[in-house]
């Protein structure tokens, strides 16, 4: 083992108490005080007590620690626990929580068409480099299908509902298949119409 493991497991044992957990052979004195805790757990002012358990912090370290208490130990530690170590799912999540954090009115914010872009948008590119990497997993491309149709409609639902979030989300993203307005006869006809210069 390398020589800062001492200092990884004292901080999984920080961690399991910062949890509620009870940890063997730990004993009360070595918990960390009140203000060490309250400074290190992410916390937003804004919002009630009862929802910081329930929130998906995207964080810079692995297994959503707080940057705060990871530092707090051996910089071995902090290579254990960086997103350079962590596998391709767990970067995809973080990423996700992240696109999701900069669309959300708050963090238990998982069903408004903005954070549905944001989230669907990140799945997509991954998907669109597995279906690249393997081009005749069929399986990979309908749902790749299924999943750019599901982000066109909440597209079009937030363009219809809130078009100054809509416009943040496109820019953010490099969107720009919904931008377009519908000439006359697509708006009479539907969008598959093309007959006489339709789309």
């Amino acid at each position: 083992f390398f020589s800062g493991f001492p200092d990884f497991c004292r901080m999984l044992r920080h961690l399991r108490l910062l949890k509620g957990f009870r940890v063997g052979g730990s004993h009360p004195s070595q918990r960390p005080s009140t203000a060490v805790v309250a400074s290190t757990m992410p916390r937003a002012a804004h919002h009630p007590e009862w929802m910081q358990g329930h929130v998906r912090w995207a964080t810079d370290y692995r297994f959503g620690q707080p940057s705060k208490l990871v530092q707090m130990y051996g910089e071995q530690v902090q290579k254990v626990l960086s997103l350079r170590n962590a596998s391709t799912l767990e970067r995809r999540n973080v990423e996700e929580q992240r696109a999701i954090a900069r669309h959300a009115d708050s963090p238990l914010n998982t069903r408004s068409p903005a954070v549905q872009v944001a989230s669907l948008t990140v799945r997509i590119n991954r998907l669109a480099e597995h279906c690249i990497r393997c081009p005749r997993n069929a399986s990979a491309r309908h749902t790749f299908r299924r999943m750019v149709a599901r982000r066109r409609r909440a597209l079009l639902e937030l363009r219809r509902t809130e078009f100054q979030r809509y416009w943040r989300v496109v820019q953010d993203f490099g969107l720009y298949d919904a931008l377009a307005p519908l000439n006359i006869q697509a708006k009479k006809f539907g969008k598959t119409y093309k007959k006489g210069g339709g789309i």
